[in-house]
C-alpha cells in the first residue's frame, strides 16, 4: 500500500551551520517508502533470530514468546545458531522444554555444526542433557569420534563431562581411530577412580584391548589391574556391582 506524507510534513532539508539534516518524520516516511514490503518480512526474517538468541541469553522468556509469531524454528542467526541451540548451549532448562513444546522439537538432530544434545554435553548441563535424551535427541557423530571425546575426558579427569555422554545414552566402550576404548586408557593411566566410573556406566571392565586378548588366552585376567580381581574376583560380582551402582 502506498504510504502518503502528511500534508504539513516539511520536505526541506534542515539546515544548520552548513550541515544538512532531515526531520524524523521525514526519514520516518522516506524508509516506509523506499522499503517494499517484501524487504521488510526478510529484514524481520534476518533480525528476530538474533533478538531471540539475545533474549535466550538474557533468560528473558517473556520476550522470547513475543518474537515466536515472527520466528521460523529452522531461521538461525548471522552463525545460523537457533534460540533452541542457544539454550542447550547455555543450559537453560526451562527455555529449552519451552520451545520443544512448541514444536521446536524438529531440531532435536539437525544442525550442521552440533546438533542440541552434543552442545549440552560438551558445556556439561546434565539436566539438558538427560531431558533431549529422554524426547530422543542424539549427537549424531560416528562413534570414532565419540570414543575420541570420551577418552580425551578420562585423560583430563573430568568427571562431569564423563556423565554427560553417559546420560546422552553413548556407547561407553566405543573406539578410537587406534581401537582403544575409554576404559583401555583408564587402565593404562591406573586411574581406579576413573576405572569405576566408566564401569558404573556400562563400560567393558577388561576394555577392548584386554578383552581381546581374553578372549585367545583365559588365563589373561590374572594381570589385570587389580580393581578386577581383587574387588570383582569373579565375572557375577563385577555384574552385580553394576546393578547396585548408582
Amino acid at each position: 500500500m502506498e504510504v502518503l506524507p502528511n500534508e504539513d510534513l516539511p520536505l526541506e532539508p534542515i539546515r544548520s551551520e552548513n550541515v544538512v539534516i532531515r526531520g524524523k518524520e521525514f526519514l520516518s516516511f522516506l524508509g516506509q517508502t523506499l522499503v517494499p514490503p517484501c524487504e521488510q518480512d526478510w529484514f524481520v526474517e534476518s533480525i528476530v533470530p538474533s533478538l531471540a538468541c539475545m533474549a535466550v541469553e538474557n533468560g528473558d522468556l517473556l520476550s522470547l514468546q513475543q518474537f515466536l509469531p515472527l520466528l521460523h524454528w529452522t531461521t538461525g542467526d548471522y552463525d545460523d545458531t537457533t534460540a533452541l541451540h542457544k539454550a542447550c548451549e547455555l543450559g537453560k532448562l526451562d527455555i529449552v522444554k519451552f520451545l520443544v513444546d512448541k514444536e521446536a522439537f524438529s531440531q532435536l538432530n539437525c544442525f550442521e555444526k552440533n546438533t542440541l544434545l552434543l552442545l549440552a554435553i560438551r558445556n556439561r548441563h546434565l539436566d539438558v542433557v538427560e531431558f533431549l535424551h529422554m524426547k530422543g535427541a542424539t549427537v549424531e557423530m560416528h562413534s570414532v569420534m565419540v570414543a575420541t571425546e570420551i577418552i580425551q575426558a578420562v585423560k583430563k579427569k573430568d568427571y562431569g563431562l564423563l556423565r554427560a555422554w553417559y546420560l546422552a545414552g553413548v556407547d561407553m566402550d566405543s573406539k578410537d581411530y587406534n581401537g582403544h576404548t575409554a576404559m583401555d586408557h583408564a587402565r593404562r593411566l591406573k586411574d581406579e577412580a576413573i576405572v569405576h566410573k566408566l564401569q558404573g556406566y556400562g563400560a567393558n571392565l577388561l576394555g577392548a584391548v584386554k578383552a581381546d586378548s581374553a578372549e585367545q588366552d583365559s588365563s589373561s585376567e590374572a594381570i589385570f589391574y587389580p580393581v578386577s580381581t581383587h574387588h570383582f574376583p569373579t565375572k557375577q560380582a563385577e555384574l552385580q556391582q553394576k546393578e547396585n551402582y548408582v
